[in-house]
């Protein structure tokens, strides 16, 4: 999984990344000395729902995907972002069809999450509420 205590910091940004044996990156940001505490904390909660985050980021796309095939995590991104409107953090996704494994290979989903923070003493958690595909 994600090495908090071994974050690197992306060249000329304040991104800090981690990143898992599968390939998986976690970015947080911060400032060019460290990631943002808030970040940190943010991404501790976020470690620790890792699966189920992922599997809430693909029902989500699976219910408006016409294609069936497998979905990848490329990275966790978390905020803080420019306004509390952009999310708590986003979980960008890869997919590969079943009936043409390169068809969507220019194509990126991503979901965006909030947190729930003050909800998670009532076993709220980590909750998608919007989601997002681009083209490249």
């Amino acid at each position: 999984m994600f090495d908090l205590d071994k974050l690197k910091k992306e060249k000329e940004t304040n991104a800090w990344f981690s990143q898992t044996e599968d390939g998986t990156e976690l970015f947080l940001y911060g400032t060019d000395e460290a990631p943002s505490i808030a970040a940190l904390e943010d991404a501790k909660i976020i470690i620790s729902e890792y699966f189920l985050i992922k599997k809430k980021s693909i029902a989500l796309l699976e219910s408006f995907m016409k294609d069936s095939g497998e979905w990848f995590l490329n990275s966790i991104v978390v905020g803080p972002f420019q306004s509390e409107k952009d999310a708590d953090f986003r979980v960008e996704l890869g997919f590969e069809a079943d009936r043409n494994k390169n068809e969507y290979s220019y194509t990126g989903f991503t979901v965006y999450f909030t947190l729930n923070k003050k909800g998670r003493y009532l076993g709220l958690t980590s909750h998608p509420f919007k989601f997002s595909v681009e083209f490249s």
